[in-house]
Formats: C-alpha cells, structure tokens, sequence
C-alpha cells in the first residue's frame, strides 16, 4: 500500500487543507502533525483513520488559515 491524498475546503471564513500519505507497514502507525487550532480534534480524526485504514505508516498534515477578518464561530457536532 502506497498512496498520497490531498485535499482543501473553505467555508465561512476558514480555509482547511489536509495531506494524507502513506506507505506500506505491519501495523498501524499515524504520525500527525496538526495545528494548535485543532490538537483538540486529535483523538477524532485517529479514530476516524483506524475506521478507513487497517495498516500502514500514515503521515497526517493540517493547515488552518483563517480568511478576512471575520469573527468564526466552532460548532461541535
């Protein structure tokens, strides 16, 4: 298993963007690097990766800019 995603979305304000590579391993090992606007969400998007993934090395990036200077509200779902 070899792969490379990439992805981005903007909305009200936020621009996310979101690397996802990854390469063949025995087990599971996620290293993710994510900005200090969203270490909360840590623990969510590890389990969402476990859910899709079964093994492999996968290396998560995410970058949060903010758009303008409008106020964002976060809503947890």
């Amino acid at each position: 298993m070899t792969g490379y995603g990439r992805a981005a979305v903007e909305n009200e304000g936020l621009r996310i963007a979101c690397e996802v590579r990854g390469v063949n391993h025995k087990g599971l090992d996620v290293h993710m690097i994510l900005p200090p606007a969203l270490l909360c969400h840590e623990l969510a998007c590890r389990r969402v990766i476990r859910e899709k993934i079964a093994r492999g090395h996968v290396d998560v990036r995410a970058n949060l800019e903010f758009l303008g200077e409008e106020a964002v509200e976060v809503r947890y779902a």
